[in-house]
């Protein structure tokens, strides 16, 4: 009986504490196979903070990435033909949780952020210097990589509504070799806003 009522008592905090927000995010990302070649590119998608417990939440986030790499100055070999042009669109779905360390007035919030994103290909082109090699396009839907995430966040809190700007590292930690990759590290700032409910 009283390992029923504990639980019972544990739920009823967590449900007290447990707080939701919706919301939509853009994603400015910098990716860079080395310090002399990096690409610029943007994602978005819906983000979701499920509070857990005081300054503990989760963040949940799917969203649709695109990206263009031109690798003239990077030449990439496949079956000994170069490669001129790259463009990939991936769905990105992750898991962070953050972690706030800093309030101020309730208006402000500072957080850390330490998760991962797992990406899935839904589109692929490789283009190739060699008129003789037409571009190859698939747009089968597969496993694409694993990135784990680090950063940091300040939210803005405006009554329901909140802002929030979030920088972050993020380095490849798993890929399928079946792609090309031309980058292991990014820097983004997730931009967006939430709405309690």
């Amino acid at each position: 009986m009283k390992k029923l009522i504990t639980i019972f008592l544990i739920l009823c905090v967590a449900e007290v504490q447990s707080q939701v927000k919706l919301g939509i995010f853009v994603q400015p990302t910098m990716s860079f196979a080395n310090w002399e070649n990096y690409w610029f590119s943007c994602s978005e998608g819906f983000v979701a903070n499920v509070k857990i417990y005081k300054p503990v939440s989760l963040n949940f986030g799917i969203g649709y990435q695109y990206k263009k790499y031109n690798l003239t100055h990077v030449p990439y070999m496949s079956d000994i033909v170069p490669m001129t042009g790259y463009t990939t669109q991936t769905i990105p779905v992750y898991i962070i949780p953050r972690v706030d360390f800093y309030s101020s007035n309730n208006k402000f919030k500072f957080y850390c952020l330490a998760g991962a994103t797992m990406n899935f290909c839904i589109y692929e082109k490789r283009d190739y210097s060699n008129d003789q090699y037409p571009s190859t396009v698939d747009k089968s839907i597969c496993f694409y990589n694993v990135i784990l995430n680090f950063g940091l966040g300040i939210e803005y809190n405006l009554s329901i509504f909140s802002l929030f700007f979030e920088p972050a590292f993020n380095t490849t930690v798993a890929r399928n070799l079946n792609y090309y990759q031309p980058y292991n590290n990014t820097i983004s700032l997730d931009i967006g806003c939430l709405v309690k409910i």
